[in-house]
């Protein structure tokens, strides 16, 4: 790669970070890569995102801008890698990590990120990635996978949590996504009830026995012992199976309220 604009001491500087073989670039890897002080990492790598060779995505991180690029882009790959660097303590989820695991054909364009950090919006555009957001405690932060992109680490949820995250999370992702990935998964060699109703009790939401158990009825009739295991840890109060939805039909034995269409199923 050949760094035009520069002087060889500045180039040779860029290629030293560069070098770390990271998706993002911090102050703290420029400082500690080039034993400078912070603040002179911090105007080093300003200078670079001025001139066009680095891209600020976030207060103090940056990404390199490939020179074949006529536009400042990352790779696929990097898009992932990126929401450490952005969104803190977290975790790819959602209709990401359903296709990872094979529980969908579905290809998706954007990444759905849960973290423990503030969520102000739901979805945020980076560097021409879009990221939907959702907030997760500390406690919630279980059932991942770790994948290595590089040098960074990256955590995914696994199979099993991924389908927790489509019960738990049902406003999000609609009713009809819970249904399809609860099947892919049924049939899938991820299967394990076992350890998705574990998850459940670690989820700390008694709903989703609910919203699995009844599920399980319509999908997978045969897992009696799983239906029983969720008809014992059910919530004693009505739940919505969809709160976004209209649920007319009240299924006493699972005190949760259905759409008409379930109900008839």
């Amino acid at each position: 790669m050949k760094y035009h604009g520069l002087s060889s001491e500045r180039r040779k500087h860029l290629a030293r970070i560069l070098a770390i073989g990271k998706g993002a670039i911090t102050i703290n890897d420029a400082a500690k890569t080039l034993n400078w002080d912070r603040e002179k990492a911090r105007l080093f790598l300003s200078s670079l995102n001025r001139s066009g060779w680095l891209k600020l995505i976030k207060y103090g991180v940056y990404v390199p801008v490939p020179l074949e690029a006529d536009e400042p882009g990352l790779t696929s790959e990097n898009e992932l890698v990126l929401s450490n660097y952005l969104f803190g303590k977290c975790y790819i989820g959602g209709w990401s990590a359903a296709s990872f695991w094979g529980l969908t054909d579905q290809l998706f364009r954007k990444v759905w990120v849960l973290t423990t950090n503030f969520v102000r919006k739901k979805e945020e555009i980076k560097s021409g990635h879009t990221y939907l957001l959702q907030h997760i405690s500390n406690d919630y932060f279980f059932g991942l996978h770790t994948e290595w992109i590089g040098q960074d680490k990256v955590h995914l949820s696994d199979p099993h949590k991924t389908v927790i995250d489509f019960a738990n999370f049902i406003d999000a992702y609609g009713l009809q996504s819970l249904i399809d990935v609860l099947t892919s998964y049924l049939h899938s060699e991820h299967k394990n009830l076992n350890v998705l109703l574990d998850y459940a009790h670690k989820a700390n939401n008694r709903t989703l026995f609910k919203r699995i158990g009844f599920m399980l009825e319509k999908l997978a009739p045969d897992e009696e012992m799983a239906i029983y295991h969720c008809l014992e840890n059910i919530s004693k109060g009505p739940s919505k199976l969809s709160p976004k939805l209209s649920c007319e039909i009240y299924i006493s034995k699972w005190k949760l309220k259905v759409p008409q269409y379930m109900a008839r199923q």
